[in-house]
């Protein structure tokens, strides 16, 4: 974010070098926003967490078709869902056989124009794009809307069911959300399963 963390695009090896001790220290779980990114940066974390890992696939030698054979073999080995196993299993080795790939919590914006079921899917689509991924381990709404724009909220509660529903998530979930909004799509989300 420029305003709050002075960033601009010249620090982007800096911040891949970062990326990649990270990685190379068996971290595969990173949280964002497509909100991350102002202005011309719009959508900035997602499109350099796609680029980096994308960048970090190449310099490990692992292709595409790795990703899956690897992916499972991996998961039979934990304990923990892939989405939780910060730390890339067992081993913290990397080689094309060990590798997890990175798992990506994503919170979507309820901006004033995210007004309808579909708009919450069509962020989803954008934040994968930017991301270079098929899937996201976790999609949530970044805030309620329930204090300024309370006629919004269901449109969001609705679409981000549709995000899980259309498998583009593993699971789903709320950020910045106080105990009450917090009951109410609990509540939404019980009479949605029974539906």
């Amino acid at each position: 974010n420029r305003f709050l963390f002075d960033y601009n695009p010249s620090q982007d090896e800096e911040l891949y070098e970062a990326y990649r001790e990270l990685r190379q220290a068996g971290v595969t779980f990173f949280d964002t926003a497509d909100s991350y990114g102002t202005l011309d940066l719009n959508g900035r974390a997602e499109i350099l967490l796609g680029s980096f890992e994308r960048r970090y696939r190449m310099e490990q030698g692992i292709d595409d078709s790795d990703n899956s054979v690897s992916k499972r073999k991996n998961e039979e080995e934990s304990s923990l869902p892939a989405w939780l196993d910060l730390v890339g299993g067992k081993s913290l080795s990397m080689s094309p056989s060990s590798y997890l790939p990175q798992q990506v919590a994503t919170k979507l914006a309820p901006y004033p124009w995210r007004i309808t079921p579909n708009q919450v899917v069509q962020a989803a689509k954008g934040s994968l794009r930017r991301l270079e991924q098929p899937k996201l381990a976790v999609a949530q709404l970044h805030w309620s809307t329930a204090k300024y724009q309370p006629f919004q909220e269901r449109a969001l509660w609705e679409g981000i069911c549709q995000v899980y529903e259309q498998g583009m998530c593993d699971a789903i979930g709320v950020s910045n959300y106080g105990p009450v909004q917090l009951q109410k799509i609990s509540k939404f989300l019980q009479e949605e399963k029974e539906n």
